[in-house]
């Protein structure tokens, strides 16, 4: 058997499967936390901090 094969039987499907998967929810948490901040940015008056009023 030659070690290329052994080297890839020390993974199994799953592992492989959630590492694959593991990649893109962790860009999208990190942006939705990104755009969380920022709305939340948004409604806080810059100068005082405290929560501006509906328009």
């Amino acid at each position: 058997m030659s070690s290329l094969l052994r080297a890839r039987s020390r993974f199994g499907r799953r592992t492989l499967l959630l590492a694959a998967a593991a990649v893109p929810l962790t860009g999208w948490a990190v942006h939705a936390v990104a755009l969380h901040r920022q709305i939340v940015a948004t409604r806080k008056d810059p100068l005082t901090g405290p929560v501006r009023r509906s328009r």
